[in-house]
């Protein structure tokens, strides 16, 4: 074996292995002309054009940082950050330290929603840059909802005969109407690590009332208040795959009355009670958030008043733009458990931008959802009351680069059991139909 013969081989093995990268073929003509081409498109801002022919440049297999850098650049201006996201990945596998390329993928990925990522980029660009522009702030944002709440159950208490055909006994306790209140921020710990941290405050009335033979025996309004704290700390894995665990204490204060029957002294007794108990949610979420979609899986372990039991969600957003203008959610949720009644519901989200700084969101989620959890513990919809339908409509609006505002409207189909003491017994089966509507306004303070 010659000499010659053992160095091919050499070479061979090492560029099989990648220990050795092969000479790239010399630049051709049609290479340099489209080279020209994209270049006088990039320097005149003709971004469709550019799209054009970068593309068709990349389709005759011309690849490099300026033709990546370009295209990604086009995507950005013409508001398609999936794609632009992708070119400038690739632009920066030619030049890993190129902080032009660095700073638009993190601009897209800022502009994409994507939070994670945009929060480790920002780091690396720091890094880079060494300009405190990109160094991101300790607060990220400053959260603040409320706003009130009506529901027609007691009128609809009012209007039925709880005492049956044979007025006897009969008892409702339906909730009334309410307030909501919830303040949070959102902190920017390390590259990879956020934190929020939320209190809620809920306040609604219980309208209690008995009848017994026709007439109202006994009629209460009572409080019923709730102190909500949450804590989320997302951790950005790298490959766009993120860990969210979440945390949520409530605390319920009410002081209903039992009513009771003393058949010794022939009278009704009325014994108020002061409860005062408190719920928990553990939540952990797996979010993977490529070009065009996001995947969730999220499971929460809730210990609900001595009930215990658990939640699965998977929830996935198609982005078909590639960006913001459009998207659509589709989320499924199972409660598993020996403690759980295996509740199911499905809901299903329609985002879009009508107007430049306008979005609107539609909403609607279907099924069980007394005592299920939404948005990795967040909401939770643990009043007691049975509820199968939850509709809504979200206009959110950027008034600046500081300031979002939003309002958000839903609507609720609720019921309650009532009892009748008739036929000798007690029926708790039928139930009082009534509505919930809530209007919640939003702002937002980013730093």
């Amino acid at each position: 074996m010659t000499l010659k013969t053992i160095y091919l081989i050499i070479a061979l093995v090492g560029i099989s292995l990648g220990l050795i990268k092969p000479l790239k073929a010399q630049i051709t003509p049609e290479e340099v002309k489209a080279d020209a081409i994209t270049y006088r498109h990039y320097m005149a801002a003709q971004w469709d054009s550019l799209l054009v022919s970068g593309n068709h440049a990349i389709d005759q297999g011309f690849d490099n940082y300026y033709f990546r850098v370009r295209l990604g650049r086009a995507y950005f201006e013409k508001e398609r950050y999936a794609k632009a996201i992708h070119h400038f990945d690739k632009a920066l596998k030619f030049a890993p330290a190129d902080a032009f390329a660095l700073s638009y993928l993190y601009y897209s990925h800022l502009y994409f929603g994507r939070v994670n990522q945009s929060r480790y980029l920002s780091h690396e660009l720091n890094k880079l840059t060494q300009e405190s522009y990109y160094q991101p702030p300790l607060v990220k944002s400053i959260y603040l909802e409320g706003g009130p709440s009506f529901l027609n159950g007691k009128n609809k208490a009012m209007q039925t005969d709880l005492d049956g055909a044979e007025n006897i006994y009969g008892e409702s306790d339906v909730t009334g109407n309410g307030y909501y209140s919830h303040a949070g921020m959102q902190f920017n710990l390390a590259p990879r690590l956020g934190l929020y941290v939320g209190y809620s405050n809920l306040g609604l009335y219980k309208h209690h009332r008995a009848m017994s033979a026709d007439t109202t025996l006994y009629q209460r309004r009572y409080d019923v208040k709730e102190n909500d704290y949450f804590i989320s700390m997302p951790f950005y894995l790298g490959k766009n795959l993120s860990i969210i665990p979440a945390f949520r204490h409530t605390h319920f204060q009410t002081d209903p009355v039992q009513i009771s029957y003393d058949f010794i002294l022939f009278q009704y007794k009325f014994d108020t009670l002061d409860y005062a108990f408190d719920d928990y949610v553990y939540s952990l979420e797996t979010r993977l958030e490529q070009d065009y979609y996001t995947l969730c899986l999220a499971g929460a372990l809730i210990n609900q008043n001595g009930n215990s039991f658990g939640q699965l969600t998977l929830s996935g957003t198609l982005y078909p733009f590639g960006n913001l203008n459009l998207y659509a959610t589709t989320s499924l949720l199972q409660q598993v458990g020996t403690n759980s009644k295996e509740q199911f519901v499905f809901q299903q989200t329609l985002g879009f931008r009508p107007f430049k700084k306008v979005w609107l969101e539609a909403d609607l989620a279907t099924g069980t959802l007394r005592d299920m959890v939404f948005a990795n513990g967040f909401v939770m919809y643990n009043t007691g009351d049975d509820i199968d339908l939850r509709a809504g409509l979200n206009v959110i609006l950027p008034v600046s680069n500081h300031v979002v505002v939003s309002l958000r409207y839903q609507y609720f189909n609720y019921s309650d059991n009532y009892y009748t003491y008739e036929n000798n017994m007690i029926n708790m089966d039928d139930k009082l139909v009534f509505n919930k509507q809530i209007i919640i306004g939003g702002l937002t303070w980013l730093f």
